[in-house]
């Protein structure tokens, strides 16, 4: 199951909707390392490849949103996710992703919603090589993955992922649509889940 998820380029305007994604600001990052001081020990682990402090992500946070694409995933008001796109080259054709989801919200088909849009933007951006590495018990990345043909080489303890994309031009105004019409089920899913799970996001 994917989640349908709207996609706005920056308006933060909506970002007390029940769900929906938006690029971050650089205005935003209070708000996106308040998202990854979220992630419990075991996601932070997942995410960075190690341990790292409050000061690494308060770093990492402004950093990243000076130098990347960085789509955020609002529910009811707060950023729960992020999907993460960083250039590689000088002509803009590969790109790394990397993606961090708060744990009341994963099982609803988020993950795969998440990799739907960022793919579409790459692309719109004239990537044409997109990869990502994570450590190979990172089941979760390596299934989305494997849903998107992606190419996987394990070396140690890493898993390396390469995924050809196709550059496509900007379809103005609309940047993305609904990744599924059966989706709106998980969401439903993510809506119902998100209160039971609210205190381990305190």
């Amino acid at each position: 199951m994917s989640a349908e998820l709207s996609f706005h380029s920056a308006s933060s305007d909506l970002d007390a909707s029940p769900a929906h994604q938006r690029r971050l600001a650089p205005k935003d990052a209070a708000r996106f390392g308040d998202h990854l001081l979220r992630l419990d020990a075991a996601s932070r682990r997942l995410r960075f490849g190690g341990a790292v402090n409050e000061d690494f992500i308060r770093a990492y946070a402004e950093r990243v949103l000076g130098s990347a694409t960085v789509i955020g995933l609002f529910v009811a008001g707060e950023l729960r996710g992020a999907a993460e796109l960083h250039t590689l080259d000088d002509a803009g054709e590969r790109a790394e992703a990397a993606f961090s989801l708060e744990a009341p919200l994963r099982g609803a088909g988020l993950g795969g919603a998440f990799f739907a849009n960022l793919r579409r933007v790459a692309e719109r951006a004239g990537v044409r090589r997109l990869v990502f590495q994570c450590l190979a018990e990172n089941r979760a990345m390596l299934a989305v993955g494997r849903r998107n043909g992606a190419e996987l080489r394990f070396e140690g303890g890493e898993a390396h992922a390469s995924l050809a994309l196709t550059p496509a031009p900007v379809r103005a105004p609309r940047e993305a649509r609904a990744t599924s019409a059966a989706a709106r089920r998980g969401v439903d899913r993510l809506r119902g889940g998100l209160q039971v799970g609210e205190a381990a996001l305190g």
